[in-house]
C-alpha cells in the first residue's frame, strides 16, 4: 500500500508547476487518503430483467424527470427563471454574499440533474441505441457544468454557464426525444451490461487514467447505480447491499474528482490553465472493490 501511495504522490508532483504550492499539497493529501468503504459489494448479487423491465423502468424515470423539470411557480417554469437570474452579473454579486441562498439554489439544481442522470442511465441501458438522445444529453452535461461552477464559486463562469444551459434546455425537443424511446430486448440489455462491466474492468486495471477515462469509469458505474436504485425499490429485490456499495463508491469517486475540480477552478480564477491530461487516479483499494463488484454482479433474464 505504501508503494502505491508513493507512485501516486510522484505522479501528482507536476501539478505544482501550474498552481500554488499550498493548493497542490492540499490536493495531493486528499487524493492519497485512501478512504475505507463502509459498504462492500455483494459477490452473489443477481439483477433480474424480463420483457417488461425496459418499458416500465423508462416510464417511471421519465415521469420523475418531467415532474421536476416542469416545476412551476407564479412566474412560470422554475428552471427557466433560475437560469435567467444566473445570467445577470448583478444577481451573481448578491448570490456571492449569501451562502444560504447559494446552497439552496445549488440543492435545487442538483435535484434536477439527479433525475436527469437517472434517466440518462435508463436510456444507456434500456434503449435500442444504448445512448441518451442528443438534446437531452447536451442539457444534462451543461447543467452539470453549471452546478460545478456554483459548487466551487467560479463566479465569473456562472453567467456563461447559465446561458449555455438555457440554450440546451429545449423542452419541446427533449420531450420529442423522450417520446421516441424504443425499448431494447432483455437479451440486448444483458449483452450491453456485460459489455459495460468489461469496459470498467479494463479501465480500473490501468495504473493511470486520463480525465476522460476517469469520467467514463464514473459514468459507467453510475449506470449500475441507477438501475440498482430503481430495482431496489421493488419488492423482493436482493440488491440492497449492491446499491449501498455503488452509492458509496459514487460518492468516493465524486470526491476525488471534486478535489481536482476545486484546484482547477482556483487556477482558472487566477488566470492560469491547469494541464490535467494524466492526473486522475483511483486508489488501489477502491479499484479492488470495483473488481469484486464486477465479478460478482450477475444479470439474469427471467
Amino acid at each position: 500500500m505504501k508503494t502505491n501511495f508513493l507512485i501516486l504522490f510522484f505522479s501528482f508532483l507536476f501539478v505544482c508547476t501550474s498552481i500554488h504550492a499550498e493548493d497542490c499539497i492540499e490536493l495531493t493529501n486528499k487524493i492519497l487518503r485512501g478512504s475505507v468503504l463502509k459498504n462492500s459489494p455483494d459477490d452473489k448479487a443477481v439483477f433480474h430483467i424480463n420483457s417488461n423491465t425496459a418499458d416500465e423502468t423508462f416510464q417511471n424515470a421519465k415521469i420523475n424527470f418531467l415532474k421536476i423539470i416542469e416545476k412551476t411557480n407564479e412566474d412560470g417554469n422554475r428552471l427557466v427563471d433560475i437560469l435567467e437570474d444566473l445570467k445577470k452579473k448583478d444577481n451573481i454579486k448578491d448570490l456571492k454574499h449569501s451562502k444560504k441562498n447559494k446552497e439552496e439554489l445549488l440543492e435545487e439544481l442538483k435535484g434536477i440533474r439527479k433525475q436527469a442522470i437517472i434517466l440518462r442511465s435508463v436510456f444507456e441501458i434500456y434503449s435500442t441505441t444504448h445512448m441518451s438522445p442528443e438534446q437531452f444529453e447536451k442539457f444534462t452535461k451543461k447543467l452539470g457544468k453549471l452546478n460545478d461552477f456554483l459548487d466551487f464559486d467560479a463566479w465569473k463562469a456562472i453567467p456563461d454557464g447559465a446561458k449555455s444551459t438555457a440554450k440546451a434546455f429545449d423542452l419541446e425537443t427533449i420531450k420529442k426525444e423522450l417520446n421516441g424511446f424504443t425499448a431494447s430486448t432483455p437479451e440486448a440489455t444483458q449483452l450491453h451490461l456485460e459489455r459495460l462491466k468489461k469496459e470498467i474492468y479494463q479501465l480500473v486495471n490501468k495504473e493511470n487514467l486520463t480525465v476522460d477515462e476517469f469520467h467514463e469509469t464514473r459514468k459507467h458505474l453510475k449506470h449500475f447505480l441507477a438501475i440498482t436504485q430503481i430495482e431496489n425499490k421493488k419488492e423482493g429485490s436482493n440488491l440492497d447491499e449492491t446499491f449501498k456499495f455503488l452509492e458509496e463508491m459514487n460518492e468516493e469517486l465524486g470526491s476525488l474528482r471534486d478535489d481536482v475540480l476545486e484546484v482547477e477552478v482556483k487556477a482558472i480564477n487566477k488566470g492560469k490553465k491547469l494541464d490535467d491530461e494524466d492526473y486522475q487516479h483511483i486508489p488501489e483499494n477502491l479499484k479492488s472493490e470495483i473488481r469484486v463488484f464486477l465479478k460478482g454482479f450477475k444479470i439474469q433474464i427471467d
